[in-house]
């Protein structure tokens, strides 16, 4: 049944680009507008059907995120290798700056206003990205090699040792990280589908389509980043859970992710 949606929606938009084209009349859209309507409810599909929040909340978790953040694959494969790059070059100490990891922010306020404090600012990051992807992508590549380079410098001036620093980075670290280079790579897919628009005539939908999809990632990314804040408020800072069982919870995020990730694209190739 998805495909014949997906069938229905790929040729609904060819029908607006060929009525915006002038070489189709509104009628004769009207007209095979209302056919794929009936068709697809004979099919068992009601496309006027309003589901309830919790359908519709399921629908995006299990489909429309994982499908967004498929189609834009590519983006989000070279978000992550600027944000790699970003961290290699932190690592190499290019600033004389001494940073004192031993001090935290979690020390001087209590773990609910630190939980508000960074989910407010990663989300904050996250949609000026997305907005500023507009730019020809510039800002937004910025934004993820400061944000990579930012934990390089931090990796390398910290005093821990290396067990203990990434027990304090990975147990939020895998849902934010995966939350903003995810966001990150979709704005950089929106903004090069913008700037691309220009040069394409009619290409309004296949825009608005993009930015629909970018918007999706986003926000599944903002799900993320409220568990990956409050990890980080309440589990991270615990001094009753040493380094090797915070990194083996670590693990186990990844693991859910890579399922959850699985099991969408193979739901998604059977519907």
């Amino acid at each position: 049944m998805m495909k014949d949606l997906e069938l229905y929606k790929d040729r609904l938009f060819m029908l607006k680009q060929d009525l915006g084209r002038g070489l189709i009349s509104q009628d004769i859209y009207d007209k095979l507008a209302g056919e794929f309507f009936i068709a697809l409810r004979l099919n068992g599909y009601e496309p006027f059907k309003v589901k309830s929040f919790h359908e519709r909340l399921v629908d995006f978790i299990l489909f429309k995120y994982p499908k967004s953040i498929f189609d834009n694959a590519i983006f989000i494969i070279l978000s992550f290798f600027i944000y790699l790059f970003g961290f290699l070059v932190g690592s190499l100490r290019p600033l004389t700056l001494i940073l004192n990891m031993n001090n935290t922010v979690s020390n001087q306020y209590s773990s609910f206003v630190l939980f508000i404090q960074i989910l407010m600012n990663n989300l904050r990051v996250q949609s000026i990205s997305f907005v500023l992807s507009i730019l020809a992508d510039v800002p937004t590549v910025f934004t993820i090699f400061v944000n990579g380079f930012i934990l390089g410098l931090v990796y390398s001036y910290s005093s821990y040792t290396f067990l203990d620093f990434w027990s304090l980075i990975l147990p939020h670290g895998v849902l934010e990280l995966t939350a903003m280079i995810t966001s990150f790579g979709a704005s950089l897919g929106f903004g090069y589908r913008f700037l691309k628009s220009f040069s394409q005539y009619g290409s309004y939908e296949a825009l608005r389509k993009a930015a629909s999809t970018a918007l999706n990632v986003v926000l599944g990314g903002s799900i993320l980043l409220f568990f990956a804040a409050f990890i980080e408020a309440y589990f991270t800072p615990s001094h009753h859970i040493d380094s090797v069982n915070k990194l083996i919870f670590s693990l186990i995020m990844l693991m859910i992710i890579i399922f959850y990730l699985t099991y969408s694209w193979l739901k998604i190739r059977r519907a």
